[in-house]
């Protein structure tokens, strides 16, 4: 240990000026470990609605779309699903279908969207949204129909129960015709575990195509990525490539202000934080200046021994860094432990009071997520450690150049 940080330490344990100068050092303390412990927590919160943004909602939707201009869908379709599975990211591609439609059971009806699929062309990832068993019932029915549990409720239709679809159908001569009714079998729900799309509903996309009029197999040929935050660049470098007029969207046109809104609150959050660090710095400052005023005699004790500006200038850097790095040590380990152990926390809480820390009807996920990242730990202690060593630098500066003569002459 250094001469420099010896005599820090040493000062630091011999305070002579009374409860005011420990409280002042145990503020400072307890503010930057504070401050710490609540940036970690809430940066890891964040990472957790990332994650299941990522995991949930971008599992469940298409990372990007091509939609043809015209009603006879995407042209050769088949030959192109070929030729984007070979482009870079792209990991699979799906024709559907897309209809609004009403749904009705009863006197109840629901406005619904049908998503008709071509079951050839699935990946294991869409096949998370229900059991294996309802698979086999849904492929082995034209007429089946997958629904969300949100529409099964407003409909009040169960599974096994058959509902009435009213699709439209193009006018004729420019006079109104009356929808179509279809009917369908539910099979199965769709177990999405967000609240992003409760009107969505599957079906079989050559069935509805055949069902209804002017609707092409493949109006819409769905992409998945294996990178979703790569969609915006990704999916139009496609759509400038394709062979076929088509309208170009991603999920960031429909789901983006998700993503966004997780972005703006981290930064509001750490700039926030931040400042309530910088805050607690001043009681750095404040304890610097009582302990150089307090230890006036040994500076210049120390002065006249031969000590030279820049040490005694150490010394008081030292003296104001332990305290802050100590409140930032602590403060930071048990922000990641409480990241770490975070969603059972809350579980506990919501069993102790019965109130849901996060309503699902709001968000998209009904809890508390959390997901701890090292280098935001990292992050938030380099930072708290440089606001106090920069907190330091004034007092330390004026312990330096207080002047042996006149400390002693008094």
């Amino acid at each position: 240990m250094s001469f420099a940080l010896k005599l820090a330490w040493q000062f630091r344990k011999n305070k002579t000026g009374g409860g005011l100068l420990s409280f002042i050092s145990m503020s400072s303390i307890l503010g930057v470990g504070l401050g710490c412990f609540v940036l970690i927590v809430l940066l890891s919160v964040m990472n957790g609605f990332e994650r299941e943004l990522r995991d949930k909602v971008l599992s469940q939707i298409p990372h990007g779309e091509l939609i043809a201009v015209d009603e006879r869908g995407i042209q050769q379709w088949q030959t192109a699903i070929n030729t984007l599975k070979q482009k870079p990211h792209v990991v699979s591609v799906q024709p559907r279908v897309h209809v609004v439609a009403m749904a009705q059971r009863g006197r109840s009806a629901q406005a619904i969207e049908l998503n008709g699929i071509n079951t050839q062309y699935l990946d294991p990832m869409d096949r998370r949204v229900t059991s294996p068993e309802s698979w086999q019932l849904f492929e082995s029915e034209k007429r089946a129909i997958l629904m969300t549990p949100h529409l099964l409720k407003k409909l009040n239709v169960s599974v096994g129960d058959e509902i009435q679809i009213l699709v439209p159908r193009a006018a004729n001569n420019q006079q109104f015709r009356s929808p179509k009714a279809i009917r369908f079998t539910v099979v199965a729900t769709l177990n999405s575990g967000t609240a992003i799309n409760n009107t969505a509903a599957l079906v079989h996309g050559d069935y509805i195509e055949s069902q209804v009029e002017g609707k092409a197999q493949a109006q819409r040929l769905q992409i998945r990525l294996d990178d979703p935050y790569m969609a915006p660049e990704v999916i139009r470098t496609i759509g400038y490539d394709f062979d076929q007029y088509v309208y170009i969207s991603d999920w960031t046109r429909s789901q983006g202000h998700l993503y966004n809104d997780i972005q703006l609150v981290r930064i509001v959050i750490f700039i926030a934080l931040m400042l309530l660090i910088a805050v607690a710095c001043f009681n750095i400052v404040s304890t610097l200046f009582m302990a150089v005023n307090e230890k006036q005699s040994a500076i210049a004790v120390l002065k006249t021994m031969g000590a030279t500006d820049q040490l005694v200038m150490r010394v008081f850097v030292y003296h104001g860094v332990i305290n802050g790095a100590f409140g930032a040590i602590v403060g930071s380990v048990l922000g990641g432990v409480f990241a770490i152990y975070g969603p059972e926390i809350a579980v506990t809480l919501e069993s102790m009071t019965g109130n849901k820390l996060i309503a699902g009807d709001v968000y998209f996920i009904d809890f508390l997520p959390s997901e701890l990242h090292w280098q935001d730990v990292l992050l938030t202690l380099s930072s708290a450690l440089l606001l106090c060593f920069l907190a330091t630098l004034y007092p330390a500066r004026k312990a330096a150049s207080l002047s042996p003569a006149q400390v002693l002459t008094h």
